[in-house]
């Protein structure tokens, strides 16, 4: 998962084109595009593997609260995540840039 990530879809547009570079079990706001986030802000942390490809780990949310998340690497460096709340932004997709 190391690397950076561009968010391309989910249920939360607003949050398009957000960017991510993750180090060790951490993911990291890179570019907050229109998201409301800020550089800096940690918003994927302690990524676990559950197997090659896939991740459980804590989602920052808009209301800047921590959720249980789950994601799966796909085909073409694609990830896709489901955050453990029913709402705006529970679904999301990236893709490595």
């Amino acid at each position: 998962l190391e690397g950076s990530w561009i968010r391309v879809g989910g249920n939360n547009t607003t949050n398009n084109d957000l960017v991510i570079a993750v180090t060790n079990t951490t993911g990291t706001i890179t570019d907050a595009a229109l998201s409301g986030f800020n550089i800096g802000d940690v918003k994927w942390k302690d990524i676990y593997a559950i197997d090659a490809n896939s991740f459980i780990y804590e989602e920052l949310g808009s209301d800047y609260n921590y959720y249980n998340s789950f994601m799966e690497l796909g085909v073409a460096d694609t990830l896709s995540i489901s955050v453990g709340y029913n709402g705006s932004g529970n679904i999301q997709k990236w893709v490595r840039q």
